[in-house]
């Protein structure tokens, strides 16, 4: 219903998976991600987001198809090959969408 109103487009929720395991020579963790496509719009705050606590120069992303809420400081959304960390999120669960607050 939604996808109606606004230009929606395809963008990837990436969710760390769990088989995350320790480079043997350097230590470091190799971390492999599940992606999933979902739809959205990302556009930048407005003056009022900032008043309403959103970080200068973040971003908002109005989604949908999420079968679940995105875990801040965890997941990422990439879209045009920029990934972007997610800082907030607040659900819309009677219409199905998320809007997320972004850093890149």
């Amino acid at each position: 219903m939604i996808d109606s109103f606004w230009k929606f487009y395809d963008i990837t929720l990436k969710t760390p998976a769990d088989d995350s395991r320790p480079d043997p020579v350097e230590g470091n963790i190799n971390q492999s991600f599940i992606e999933t496509t979902i739809s959205g719009c990302i556009v930048p705050v407005s003056p009022s987001d900032i008043s309403q606590g959103f970080q200068i120069g973040s971003f908002k992303c109005y989604c949908t198809g999420l079968d679940s809420p995105p875990v801040i400081n965890r997941d990422l959304i990439v879209h045009n090959s920029k990934e972007y960390n997610i800082n907030g999120v607040t659900p819309y669960p009677e219409q199905g969408l998320y809007i997320l607050e972004l850093i890149r």
